[in-house]
């Protein structure tokens, strides 16, 4: 996985990710997909960083196994059940890359949007989010960061985060490309005063390589 830069208030979430996937050993772009995924019946997202597939794993085990009304109550079953897939499949290559699993969503009992982390690192490790930005990968030359604009500012962000990635060596890029997707959620209180949770998803941006990464994905597909 690679860009993934969100900013959470108590009355909405504001997120951008590429959609670019990199081969793990040359970085040259084989795939371009969607990293984030709505899940309206808990009024959320769930996102991650890291492998792939373990991210998409985690998303089809957690909507087709788990019952629960939201992201508060799918909190109490995430770590052990993130921990089994984890070991089925990622444990014995640990020491070789990590993921992280963040879900994103609203909470009705306290009538505002939460946020909670699960890092291979910290064994799954239930981690709630305080309100603000994260920014993944965190470019050195950005201090300070603003959400002012949405999506503009991220935009300029992940721009920024693509050039830096390309001035490393290839061991150590990310891998950033594509285009640039926003997603946006937010309360909303009705006339007759029910609360409402929106979301928004669009394509907000295209990197001006992405017709070049695309024909590098399609020399790339096997024979």
């Amino acid at each position: 996985m690679t860009v993934l830069d969100f900013h959470m208030q108590e009355d909405a979430i504001y997120l951008i990710t590429d959609t670019m996937v990199s081969e793990a050993q040359s970085m040259e772009p084989i795939l371009f997909t969607t990293k984030v995924f709505p899940v309206p019946h808990w009024e959320g997202l769930i996102c991650g960083t890291g492998i792939m597939q373990f991210i998409n794993n985690w998303f089809h085990k957690a909507v087709s196994n788990i019952l629960a009304t939201d992201v508060v109550l799918l909190d109490e079953f995430a770590p052990d059940q993130l921990r089994e897939l984890w070991a089925r499949g990622y444990a014995e290559n640990e020491g070789d890359y990590s993921s992280t699993i963040y879900h994103l969503g609203f909470d009705r009992a306290m009538n505002r949007f939460v946020g909670f982390s699960y890092r291979s690192t910290n064994d799954f490790i239930s981690e709630r989010l305080e309100y603000g930005t994260l920014i993944k990968p965190n470019p050195e030359n950005i201090d300070n960061f603003e959400l002012t604009n949405f999506p503009e500012d991220f935009i300029e962000l992940a721009e920024s985060q693509k050039l830096e990635d390309e001035s490393k060596s290839v061991s150590e890029r990310v891998g950033v490309g594509g285009s640039v997707i926003a997603y946006r959620l937010w309360r909303q209180e009705s006339e007759d005063g029910q609360i409402l949770v929106n979301t928004l998803i669009w394509k907000c941006h295209e990197f001006s390589d992405a017709a070049k990464a695309y024909q590098m994905a399609c020399a790339n597909l096997p024979a």
